[in-house]
């Protein structure tokens, strides 16, 4: 190479060494040679750790709170009991219905959806004359139909079809009898001596299941 050759390739190099940007320099002195953080950085590192610090501090106080109101609602209360305040509810027994006779006295609960009357000499027992006097009860909601309670001196069965089931009826013993294995019972007689209750009901054919059940529910309250 020519010494004139020599000289321009070094004038070329020097000058390719003297457009490196002075910023360039200065940052390469700031990160590698002081190893410091710019000022605007730091404030930004500041400021997203005051703010990681308030979070945790709401969240411990959270769960503090939390385990707070769990406890609580846990603790039994130590409250005094007033006379009658933990007592079982009791359903209502309805109204007491009862008639007196020369055989002794009858006695229901009947609830306010029925209907009732009491009756002596047997004028308004559909029985007739064999009833001496007793109670009369109607779904408040039967178009038709009544179930006779009443005490008789004499009250005799008979007829094809008839079968007796002896069963318990207000811890009473009684004879309950169907016709034909009717679906519900047709007539209850009282094993008690004479003269006897009997129970007994006409014109019930379109009475409900729930109606016979609320009917035989009454009956087991009688008593006499």
């Amino acid at each position: 190479m020519k010494k004139n050759d020599k000289k321009e390739a070094a004038k070329h190099m020097l000058e390719g060494i003297e457009t490196i940007p002075p910023d360039y320099v200065c940052d390469a002195k700031i990160s590698v040679h002081n190893n410091k953080v710019p000022k605007k950085e730091r404030r930004h590192v500041v400021i997203l750790t005051e703010s990681l610090i308030a979070v945790s501090a709401i969240l411990i106080l959270s769960f503090i709170i939390w385990g707070v109101l769990k406890n609580k609602k846990t603790e039994p209360e130590n409250k005094p009991i007033e006379s009658g305040e933990d007592e079982p509810a009791t359903e209502s027994a309805g109204t007491k219905v009862s008639v007196d006779g020369s055989h002794g006295s009858i006695t229901l609960n009947v609830p306010e959806t029925w209907n009732w009357e009491t009756t002596k000499g047997g004028g308004k027992l559909q029985t007739g004359t064999i009833g001496s006097y007793g109670i009369i009860l109607k779904p408040g909601e039967a178009k038709q139909g009544q179930i006779e309670v009443f005490y008789t001196n004499a009250f005799g069965l008979c007829g094809t079809g008839l079968f007796s089931k002896k069963m318990t009826l207000a811890n009473n013993p009684v004879w309950v009898y169907t016709y034909d294995g009717s679906k519900n019972w047709n007539y209850i007689v009282f094993d008690n001596d004479s003269p006897k209750i009997v129970v007994c009901h006409t014109d019930c054919s379109m009475w409900t299941d729930e109606m016979w059940d609320e009917a035989w529910s009454i009956l087991d309250t009688i008593s006499y």
